[in-house]
């Protein structure tokens, strides 16, 4: 039997514990809840990235490898391009896409090549087929799209459509001043056969010419004086002819192929020398042989064609010079060298 005292304690004990029941019984409210929210955070979290993927711009890749740094062949490559003769004989251009243009070659040795500038460049000439970056492409890209000798642009095996804009947009700031170049453009005679040759409609004529009359009574085209400016100089003197410029005395032209200026004191100089040596005169500026009328050594319409299927036209041309340089000429003369080097390192043994 409890005494009324026991059942008092235990009573009180009772009320004591039940607000530690509640207590216990609020915490797991809490938790649920902070559960769900970070859920939620987490969810949202997850569909960021989702959202960003289809807001995303599709970017060009390159076809090619982005070339840093160009090796040893293709600077010996670049230098014959800009050492050797070569020259500009057609051009045109495509408005629809992909975005190229072609051009017309004559090489050193006379063979005519084509050399596509696209986003892969190529041209039709044997260096090329066998996988190396040409001397063809190297030359239109530099002196004929005005491409920086240093600018990266210049070896690239490809190039992105942006950088298509970007050359072609500064070639057509030059145009004129490339098209009236003699170190660019072929003979006038060169190219007059190869529009005879081919019927190439885009072939470069002269857009400076004048219609005369020759002594034996038929018409002519010669090529018209050009301008003289503060910065032109005489090429055999390197002197200044802005003083002497309306003097038809002292100042002379070439009136076959480029039309640049002179001293006529000077090309006589010029002349008497190419005589007394036994060579043919020719114009210090484009190097053609000179001629008074082009109509008593009017172009030839016949054309020759190689065993390899390019068109020749060395025979219009006084600048052909033998190319003697094969291919990989630079890989067989180290071979050669290093092969006698070690030859004489096992005599010293």
């Amino acid at each position: 039997m409890r005494t009324r005292s026991q059942t008092s304690a235990a009573n009180k004990k009772i009320q004591d514990s039940s607000p530690n029941l509640e207590q216990v019984n609020e915490e797991p409210t809490l938790t649920t809840e902070t559960t769900a929210t970070t859920s939620k955070r987490r969810k949202k979290t997850q569909t960021l990235p989702i959202q960003d993927e289809t807001k995303s711009v599709m970017v060009e890749k390159r076809l090619r490898g982005y070339v840093r740094k160009p090796k040893s062949a293709i600077r010996v490559r670049i230098k014959r391009a800009l050492d050797q003769r070569l020259y500009l004989l057609a051009s045109s251009s495509t408005s629809g896409e992909p975005i190229h243009r072609e051009y017309r070659v004559f090489g050193q040795t006379g063979n005519v090549y084509t050399v596509t500038i696209s986003n892969l460049p190529s041209c039709t000439c044997p260096d090329h087929v066998n996988g190396y970056l040409c001397k063809h492409i190297f030359f239109v890209l530099h002196r004929v799209l005005k491409v920086d000798r240093q600018s990266p642009l210049l070896y690239q095996k490809a190039f992105l459509t942006s950088e298509l804009n970007e050359i072609f947009a500064n070639a057509d700031a030059h145009r004129n001043a490339i098209f009236n170049d003699s170190n660019v453009l072929a003979e006038r005679e060169v190219r007059e056969a190869y529009r005879v040759a081919t019927g190439d409609p885009d072939a470069i004529v002269d857009t400076v010419t004048d219609t005369t009359v020759t002594s034996k009574g038929t018409t002519a085209t010669m090529v018209q004086q050009k301008p003289i400016t503060a910065d032109d100089e005489c090429p055999i003197c390197f002197e200044t002819m802005e003083d002497e410029a309306n003097d038809a005395n002292k100042i002379f032209f070439c009136s076959t192929s480029c039309g640049n200026n002179m001293h006529m004191t000077c090309f006589n100089k010029w002349r008497r020398a190419k005589v007394l040596t036994g060579e043919s005169v020719t114009c210090p500026f484009c190097r053609i042989e000179w001629k008074t009328e082009t109509i008593d050594n009017p172009a030839p319409t016949n054309a020759m064609y190689t065993t390899t299927g390019y068109l020749n036209l060395a025979a219009h041309a006084t600048t052909v010079t033998n190319d003697f340089y094969d291919n990989r000429w630079y890989y067989y003369r180290y071979r050669r060298y290093y092969s006698n080097y070690s030859r004489r390192r096992r005599r010293r043994r």
